[in-house]
């Protein structure tokens, strides 16, 4: 899904699972509770996007626009829970 635009997508509980997502536009997308696992966002727009309670474990989000994302409760990159 290369430079994919899912730009104001409702995709909340969905699975992304080593998807290839770079450069996809998912500005204001709705993704609360998805599955990201090593899935390759790098240069993605992720600006507004709602990324509650995501798994991000071990995805790629190099040089992402994450301007007005909400991560709240996600698993980040590093494992770590974002506050």
């Amino acid at each position: 899904m290369l430079r994919v635009n899912l730009s104001g997508a409702v995709a909340n509980s969905t699975e992304f699972t080593q998807a290839n997502l770079r450069d996809a536009n998912l500005s204001g997308a709705q993704f609360g509770e998805s599955v990201f696992y090593l899935a390759d966002l790098s240069g993605a727009n992720l600006s507004g996007a709602d990324l509650n309670h995501a798994v991000l474990r071990s995805a790629n989000l190099g040089n992402t626009n994450q301007t007005g994302t909400v991560f709240t409760g996600a698993m980040m990159p590093d494992n770590t829970i974002h506050q």
